[in-house]
């Protein structure tokens, strides 16, 4: 029993010296694509989009959207339309805007 173990875990540090990742500082240009509130996501529970937000105060912003990461130069393209509530309306003057 304690002969199998050596073997297996002899094994297992032979394969992770060899196949395991490395890091490394590039600076290679990657992109990654993301969803919010969209997409397959939506299949998973009937509330699951559009993603929404509430604060404290009853204020919710609601999301629903998709886009594209990209790591060099680090820029973020979305396609999402929001939309924004308020629990109390106020008026604009009072909000400074």
């Amino acid at each position: 029993m304690f002969r199998r173990l050596i073997v297996i875990a002899t094994l297992v540090i032979a394969l992770g010296a060899f196949e395991g990742p490395t890091a490394s500082a590039d600076s290679s240009n990657e992109t990654f694509g993301f969803l919010a509130g969209s997409g397959f996501l939506c299949g998973l529970a009937p509330t699951a989009c559009p993603d929404v937000s509430r604060a404290d105060n009853g204020d919710t912003i609601q999301i629903a959207g998709s886009g594209a990461l990209t790591t060099n130069p680090k820029t973020a393209a979305v396609a999402a339309p929001s939309r924004t509530s308020e629990a109390t309306p106020r008026s604009r003057a009072a909000l400074g805007r």
